[in-house]
């Protein structure tokens, strides 16, 4: 089983609501081994992508429209 096929595979344990204890027992590996084959290191979901885009977005716009009341 490759890497992507894994990372599939635990992503749709989680969404199917198991724990990553569970999902850990069902792939062979610890609850630690199972969260990081869904976030490797250095990397984010897209969901949480897009969330901090998001963030971002509103924060800019806020920052903006504080400038606008200081002018």
């Amino acid at each position: 089983m490759g890497s992507t096929e894994r990372a599939r595979m635990v992503a749709g344990l989680r969404d199917a609501g198991l724990t990553y204890a569970e999902i850990g027992a069902e792939l062979g590996v610890s609850k630690q081994r199972a969260f990081q084959i869904l976030h490797p290191q250095g990397q984010v979901s897209e969901k949480r992508a897009a969330e901090l885009e998001l963030l971002r977005k509103e924060w800019r716009s806020r920052r903006t429209a504080a400038s606008n009341l200081e002018a």
